[in-house]
């Protein structure tokens, strides 16, 4: 299983932690080789000939087209639903995911830090939730980060720095009163 979606329904209650460590393959990153040519997750090789049924996939707050999915294009999307409580610390198993979408349900209590041993995710959007603490600064590791959207939480303390957290704009924290930007990113959105 490489794409886990059942957005936008009215599923409710807490996101079951055994289910989710049941997706095994999501554990395990694909590594494509191809002589001479870049590693890319997108690139079609010999190790991920493996392709899906047509789908459109939202990633990176895109809704995308595809006819075709390579095997290492592992999302996983609960968003628009009713799930409630915590974050199972074990999505920081899921090692090979590159888009999670856990936004507009009524998630709460803190971000897991284990979510800072998804090297490869691309896409984080935990947006329109009630989770609440801070920022773990485990989620700086988080080197192939693209898009990050916790606006709309109740989130507090200092906005960790470093790697990719330095280029999110301001709208990726959005409506969220208790977060507080380094002196170093406040000058830097300032203009000074």
């Amino acid at each position: 299983m490489n794409i886990f979606d059942i957005s936008s329904n009215n599923f409710s209650g807490p996101i079951p932690e055994d289910f989710i460590q049941s997706f095994e393959s999501m554990k395990n990153i694909v590594q494509d080789v191809v002589v001479g040519s870049p590693q890319q997750y997108m690139q079609w090789t010999s190790i991920s000939e493996i392709y899906y049924s047509p789908t459109t996939v939202t990633t990176k707050g895109t809704s995308v087209p595809f006819k075709k999915i390579p095997t290492n294009f592992v999302i996983i999307d609960l968003s628009g639903n009713k799930f409630e409580g915590e974050i199972p610390n074990v999505i920081g198993e899921l090692q090979a995911l590159i888009g999670l979408n856990l936004s507009h349900n009524r998630l709460s209590g803190p971000i897991p830090q284990s979510m800072g041993n998804l090297i490869k995710l691309e896409s984080l959007d935990l947006s329109s939730n009630m989770i609440t603490g801070r920022i773990p600064t485990e989620l700086v590791s988080m080197n192939f980060l693209e898009v990050l959207n916790l606006s709309y939480n109740n989130l507090l303390g200092e906005i960790p720095e470093g790697k990719q957290f330095g280029s999110f704009m301001y709208d990726s924290y959005e409506g969220k009163l208790g977060l507080m930007w380094s002196s170093i990113v406040s000058e830097m959105w300032r203009g000074e």
